[in-house]
């Protein structure tokens, strides 16, 4: 798709109203080219945390949106100046991407993403129901998803908002305090009581879903429960999968190397404002790369003038030389938890914009929980 160097620039889904500023006085700064190159140097270190700030972040997103929907520029004298040859890449990866763009096929996994509206009235009355609650989230993408298969053995990792809402009732925190001036903001009607007896937040200890799916390696029988306790004609108990915590650590030194990107993409599962009080959001983004896959599932929370939140869960796997070998896929789970009280006395601002992005107010709370775990298959 052909963008005129003299007329306006391509704008690619995903880019907000707010960002818009930013990124064309990028865009007139500097050249398509350079903007690429900036992208393919900054995203490995924003995902793993090493560049922090929301609008930097979102520069270098829709550089890399660049990257993967536009074939080549014109300038303004008509010369082509190609951007990237993605069938190249793409073909010296081995990797396949799906239809319609929705993923990629590559070193034995299939990794696809489906992004759809917020749920329908009818649909959260039916979430209600499984969840036995009358409160869910404002935004609710409940179709939406983020999917991993390995072909060979089966295992599939995958994210979506009904678990996550699972563990939210799971865990069942108490509320959170607001003033009573802020309580108010909860009501639907002026004339309204409204008793906070529930997490408003949604507080979510998920940290993804994993399941085996039938293929030859693992034999699981089609359309029948997979538990752990079920056994085959042999008596046997099949596969299943389990996290254990490890040692092993998530290979900074290969995310940070400078490698094509054969796909990116982010899935929102639900958000909700507060009421105008802060911000529940919680979001996956995957990044693929001829030798690994790397995604960051981020639950981030901030009750304005009272607390935030930070839950990361940040999951690795480098493809094997052998694609039928079973993988080894890391999980990095982060905890993090402040009040504006706590830090004010440490010296920081207690302003709500001041920790618009949540990298930057990751940096100064308190670390609650850190561990590594290695996904094992048991047979």
């Amino acid at each position: 798709m052909p963008v005129s160097g003299t007329g306006p620039p391509v704008i690619v889904n995903g880019l907000r109203q707010e960002q818009l500023p930013t990124f064309l006085a990028l865009h007139k700064i500097f050249n398509l080219g350079l903007c690429c190159i900036l992208a393919r140097e900054l995203l490995p270190l924003v995902e793993i945390g090493f560049v922090s700030g929301e609008e930097g972040f979102w520069i270098v997103l829709t550089a890399i949106r660049y990257i993967m929907e536009v074939d080549h520029i014109t300038d303004g004298e008509g010369q082509e100046n190609v951007v990237t040859d993605e069938a190249r890449i793409r073909k010296e990866a081995g990797a396949e991407m799906l239809k319609g763009g929705s993923g990629v096929r590559v070193g034995g996994w299939t990794i696809r993403t489906q992004k759809l509206t917020i749920l329908k009235m009818d649909e959260v009355e039916r979430w209600g129901q499984l969840l036995d609650t009358t409160h869910l989230p404002e935004m609710l993408f409940g179709n939406s998803s983020l999917e991993l298969i390995h072909e060979a053995t089966g295992i599939k990792v995958h994210f979506n908002a009904l678990d996550a809402l699972r563990g939210w009732k799971k865990e069942g925190l108490p509320p959170v305090e607001v003033s009573a001036a802020a309580k108010w903001k909860f009501a639907s009607k002026p004339s309204q009581q409204v008793i906070l007896d529930y997490d408003y937040t949604f507080t979510t200890p998920y940290c993804g879903s994993e399941c085996l799916e039938p293929c030859a390696q693992t034999s699981l029988p089609t359309g029948r429960d997979k538990s752990a306790f079920e056994r085959n004609e042999d008596g046997a108990a099949l596969p299943t999968l389990d996290w254990v915590e490890c040692e092993e650590k998530i290979d900074l030194a290969t995310l940070q190397q400078r490698d094509p990107i054969l796909f990116f993409d982010e899935v929102v599962l639900y958000e909700d404002e507060l009421a105008d009080n802060g911000i529940s959001l919680l979001t996956v983004k995957v990044r693929v790369m001829p030798k690994c896959w790397f995604l960051l599932l981020r639950y981030w929370l901030r009750v304005d003038g009272v607390m935030m939140r930070l839950r990361d869960t940040r999951v690795f796997s480098t493809f094997g030389a052998d694609p039928s070998d079973v993988p080894v896929v890391l999980r990095e789970r982060q905890m993090k938890e402040d009040t504006f009280q706590s830090l004010a006395s440490n010296g920081y601002s207690t302003d709500a914009a001041a920790y618009a992005d949540p990298s930057i107010a990751g940096e100064r709370m308190q670390t609650k929980l850190l561990k590594t775990e290695k996904l094992v298959l048991r047979r």
